[in-house]
């Protein structure tokens, strides 16, 4: 489980994230997927780890890159995916 520090200007918003969409522009596609391929070595922020943990067993690998391509195909219902509150300044 991640968890997220929300700075005190959010002012109690709460933050909803699409499972893999590393570049949270609200759609599934390529970009991500290019991203994530590019990337997953680097990723840090607790926020990006759990966007890009696609099978959510704690690691980010081949297998989150493949999930992430075949949940971003063309044709596919994005709307299964996992979306969540992936923050809430309490």
């Amino acid at each position: 489980t991640y968890s997220f520090v929300i700075p005190e200007a959010a002012n109690g918003c709460v933050y909803v994230s699409l499972k893999g969409d590393l570049n949270q522009d609200g759609v599934l596609d390529q970009d991500d997927v290019t991203y994530l391929q590019l990337n997953r070595t680097q990723i840090t922020d607790a926020l990006q780890l759990w966007l890009a943990d696609m099978n959510n067993n704690g690691k980010i690998n081949a297998a989150d890159v493949i999930i992430l391509a075949r949940a971003s195909a063309p044709g596919e219902d994005h709307i299964a995916l996992d979306w969540d509150i992936v923050a809430t300044n309490d």
